[in-house]
């Protein structure tokens, strides 16, 4: 193994640990991830994991700098290293801003676009496997699962639980559209956070919600996720697999089409939820606030940057009926960040 300090974990993979190491020959900075022998996850081929990331050379999959054997037997890969780290470590679970949410997007087809063409399945797409490099571009990691399909366009079945497709628990079926579906799931996390999904669950009770279709649940979306993105990824999640996305080509060319002029950043305050955001030199800010039991008020400022904002009467609202409510909060915040105004 080569002359390395280790500084500290940096988190778990599939099947080891990463660390944060020093090549003091080279004086740089590496992810290197140890597994123990017996958690390789394809003992007839040792390093097949560092054999896949050679392979697979791409602006949007991680680079691979070395791999070997440890003096305790486990395997070694090092890897680019980079400080912001995956989706999951940024966000800690929260939303990722929607602008930033398609590009990081747009990024994962990319890889994956070409990690299907050489015929390999990633088969464990989640946020803590995608990281963020110095150019705030997102590069697939943890190839620990991937493997390459057969004649017929197939795989054996894996992958994170929440993120399993339906077809591979309820028919062992897994192909190139298993990794659109846990693409759709990861996307879902992005937009939302993992506050939209339940708290605690019982796997079997998941298992079964992923074939029903009710997990994640498709109609929940925080109200300024325009439809044309909802529908984007709830097609991602079709339990078919022949509804789908058929590639991710197609999947990132839809994510390019939409235009957005600004990401909500939502704040939960007392009584109620805030979001702001900036088209150009404008500053938004729309709040809806519970008053008293089942009324609720919605209003709308907005002014120059740094300067104090105005109310716009016209996008304000009392209302007694939640329903009517929301469907009026979407409505405003959507079209903002759509239209510009």
């Amino acid at each position: 193994m080569p002359d390395f300090d280790l500084d500290r974990k940096l988190g778990n993979g599939a099947f080891g640990e990463v660390w944060l190491g020093n090549d003091r020959a080279l004086g740089v900075s590496r992810a290197i991830k140890f597994i123990p022998a017996r958690n390789v996850s394809d003992p007839s081929n040792f390093y097949k994991e560092p054999q896949t990331l050679v392979a697979l050379k791409h602006e949007n999959v991680i680079e691979i700098t070395d791999a070997g054997t440890t003096e305790d037997g486990e395997l070694y890969i090092a890897m680019e290293y980079y400080p912001e780290g995956s989706i999951s470590d940024k966000t800690k679970g929260g939303i990722v801003p929607l602008i930033y949410a398609l590009k990081l997007s747009a990024d994962i087809c990319r890889g994956l676009e070409y990690a299907h063409a050489l015929g390999y399945i990633h088969r464990d797409i989640k946020p803590a496997n995608i990281i963020i490099d110095n150019q705030g571009n997102a590069r697939l990691s943890d190839f620990g699962l991937a493997t390459k399909v057969k004649l017929d366009g197939t795989a054996s079945p894996y992958g994170y639980l929440g993120h399993l497709a339906p077809e591979v628990i309820t028919d062992d079926f897994t192909d190139a559209r298993t990794d659109i579906y846990a693409l759709g799931v990861t996307m879902y996390r992005m937009v939302n956070g993992d506050a939209y999904l339940p708290m605690t669950i019982d796997p079997d009770d998941l298992l079964e919600m992923i074939k029903e279709g009710t997990f994640p649940n498709r109609n929940h979306y925080r109200p300024f996720i325009p439809t044309a993105i909802r529908t984007i990824i709830n097609k991602a999640l079709s339990l078919n697999p022949d509804d789908r996305f058929q590639n991710a080509s197609d999947l990132r060319h839809a994510f390019e089409r939409i235009t957005l002029h600004a990401s909500w950043l939502p704040r939960t305050v007392p009584n109620g939820t805030e979001w702001t955001c900036q088209v150009g030199n404008i500053e938004y800010l729309a709040q809806a606030m519970r008053q008293g039991k089942g009324c609720f008020d919605f209003s709308l400022h907005k002014g120059s940057v740094g300067k104090t904002k105005r109310l716009v009467k016209a996008e304000n609202q009392s209302c007694e009926k939640k329903g009517v409510h929301e469907r009026h909060v979407r409505s405003v915040l959507c079209r903002i960040i759509t239209q510009g105004k």
